[in-house]
């Protein structure tokens, strides 16, 4: 080993602290690289989850219904990028949102299928604690004003996002899945 490969030793040990060789990483002391982030997080509890900012919980929810929508969008066979954004406003937009969570609570009161697919029924769907989520969500006070939105129509679709925020932190994906599906046949039902 020469000189500049025995530096580069030295620099690399003093950087990156000595780690096992197995495994990785043991994270019980994360002095060597500061605050330590774990890749993937566990998943959050229900009362824990309930316990978060709908505004956080909402800002998650946005993320994962774009996906959800956009991949829909993209199944339909559009490839032209400014149709594929147009017909995904339609699904994301505040007043359609707003439109899928009034009727998402009005299918899990009545249980009511109607001409839905049964899968995305929301007979049964809505815990109370949930419930209590959208309702807090809803009325959340904003500190934005939104600017193409009705103030109204943007509390409802805050409290859509929140409670798709919600089944992604902890890890429902099953009751995710049958909301975004509820959602989406709203959307072309309408």
């Amino acid at each position: 080993m020469d000189d500049n490969d025995m530096d580069e030793k030295i620099i690399e040990t003093e950087l990156m602290g000595d780690e096992p060789a197995e495994g990785g990483h043991d994270h019980s002391s994360c002095e060597v690289h500061g605050s330590c982030v774990e890749p993937y997080p566990e998943p959050v509890n229900k009362s824990g989850a309930l316990r978060m900012s709908p505004t956080s919980l909402a800002w998650l929810g946005d993320v994962v219904y774009e996906m959800y929508v956009r991949k829909y969008v993209v199944d339909t066979g559009i490839t032209h990028a400014d149709r594929l954004h147009s017909e995904a406003v339609r699904f994301v937009k505040a007043e359609s949102q707003a439109g899928i969570m009034k009727a998402l609570l009005a299918a899990a009161e009545s249980g009511e299928q109607g001409e839905m697919n049964p899968a995305a029924s929301a007979e049964g769907l809505l815990c109370e604690d949930e419930l209590a989520l959208v309702r807090r969500a809803r009325n959340k006070k904003n500190a934005t004003r939104p600017k193409n939105a009705d103030p109204m129509d943007y509390k409802w679709a805050t409290a859509f996002e929140a409670l798709l925020g919600y089944y992604y932190v902890t890890e429902q994906q099953r009751k995710l899945e049958d909301v975004i599906l509820f959602a989406l046949n709203y959307i072309e039902s309408a």
